[in-house]
């Protein structure tokens, strides 16, 4: 990093903190810091007005840090706009008012004060208007017992004993809200934040998720509680705005010109119906007719979406029990039936062996390089000449019957038989 670059980086980071500095040292409205002590007189603001006791006035309202809420009468004086009244009493020519708004308090006596001033003009014993205007002091007082906003009480009215021409007015106010707090920082107010944050999503989810489980997935019991988790929260927070999208899409609102989302309106004289691929429809609760269907003009999801449950719901998780069981069942009766059969084999052993089916006439295999191949020369010299003997013993046997034919003569033999054939005549 160059030095320009780094000496931009320290610029901005300085001119930060001094922004923080000094809005952390102005005090916020209805605030004040006086020896390491805070003040917040906030909280007594009131949607509606406070009213003074110790007063004969019936009508006597006041508020704090911020304009009446009731409607003022007959106040004669451009000066003081109805925003601006923060206390008033009602008198028989009009109402009177005793001061301005006024966010800024002071410390007197370790107590906050708030000083009204600017009011009506004030009159004389005559009638008359005066160059003075009306105002009033309001010291807080810190009553830890009081638990709430308190009551204020008028102490004195100037100058005494005419209520139509006091002009000047004194109220005391027990409340602990005047009592001194710790001021809360950056960080801490950083927390309260996202601490309320979280629990307001919390809240949001618990309501919603058990709505949903109650009367779109039909579950009862602890069933319909959802479950804290990423995915359960991911999951209800989805079908929660598919469910939301369905109703919107089943809402049929006259004079509306919508054009635009996520689905088409149908036709006014069509009846309204909601998506037919959303998880409401698949899960049959509404049923969608096929013309309908065609009419409605939704988007079509990816092929093959299922409607499913929550997969870490009570629901769910027994399902998930229930089919780990029976597959260990059904292991255990495949365990058993090999059991069976090894001990039926071990049985069948000891009887005598059954007769053999008979075999089917097998075809002349091929003859393989082994049984062609050629005889080797001593092979083939050991058969010859086994041939030749048997050809010279054939010829010698031939030799010798035909010596023994021209010994004998040619008569019939008494050996032979009635059938034998007659020799044929010797020649002279």
């Amino acid at each position: 990093m160059s030095s320009a670059k780094r000496k931009i980086l320290v610029l901005s980071i300085y001119v930060v903190c001094a922004l923080f500095g000094v809005v952390a040292a102005e005090d916020k409205a209805c605030t004040v810091h006086h020896e390491g002590k805070y003040f917040d007189l906030t909280p007594l603001k009131s949607s509606k007005d406070y009213h003074l006791t110790g007063t004969e006035h019936e009508i006597f309202p006041i508020n704090v840090c911020q304009g009446v809420k009731t409607e003022t009468f007959g106040v004669h004086d451009s000066t003081i706009a109805d925003d601006q009244v923060a206390a008033f009493v009602r008198r028989g020519h009009g109402d009177f008012v005793i001061g301005k708004v006024n966010t800024t308090l002071s410390v007197y006596n370790k107590r906050p004060r708030m000083v009204l001033s600017g009011g009506s003009k004030c009159k004389s014993a005559t009638g008359g208007d005066l160059d003075i205007r009306a105002s009033t002091v309001i010291d807080f007082i810190c009553d830890a017992g009081v638990f709430g906003p308190g009551q204020p009480r008028l102490v004195a009215a100037l100058p005494p004993g005419n209520d139509e021409i006091a002009c000047g007015y004194y109220i005391e106010w027990r409340t602990h809200y005047a009592c001194p707090i710790s001021e809360g920082g950056f960080i801490w107010n950083l927390f309260v934040f996202i601490s309320v944050t979280v629990l307001t999503l919390l809240t949001a989810y618990t309501v919603l998720g058990t709505l949903y489980n109650r009367y779109v997935l039909q579950l009862r019991g602890i069933d319909q509680i959802p479950q804290f988790s990423i995915e359960s929260m991911r999951y209800h927070s989805s079908e929660a705005i598919d469910w939301l999208k369905d109703i919107a899409a089943g809402l049929d609102i006259p004079g509306s010109n919508r054009t635009s989302g996520a689905y088409g309106r149908a036709p006014s004289s069509a009846r309204a119906a909601p998506n037919p691929y959303s998880h409401q429809a698949q899960s049959g609760g509404i049923p969608v007719h096929d013309d309908e269907e065609a009419s409605m003009g939704f988007a079509r999801p990816q092929a093959g979406r299922k409607p499913e449950t929550n997969p870490v719901s009570h629901q769910s998780q027994v399902i998930a029990e229930t089919q780990a069981a029976q597959q260990q069942q059904q292991q255990q009766q495949q365990r058993t039936g090999l059991e069976s059969l090894s001990f039926g084999a071990s049985n069948s052993s000891s009887a005598p062996p059954l007769p053999q089916p008979p075999q089917q006439l097998m075809t002349r295999p091929v003859p393989t390089k082994l049984e062609v191949r050629e005889a080797t020369p001593a092979e083939r010299e050991f058969m010859l000449g086994e041939d030749e003997e048997d050809e010279e013993e054939e010829d010698e046997d031939e030799e010798e019957e035909e010596g023994s034919e021209e010994d004998t003569p040619r008569e019939e033999s008494p050996s032979q038989g009635p059938n034998a054939k007659p020799s044929p005549p010797s020649k002279p």
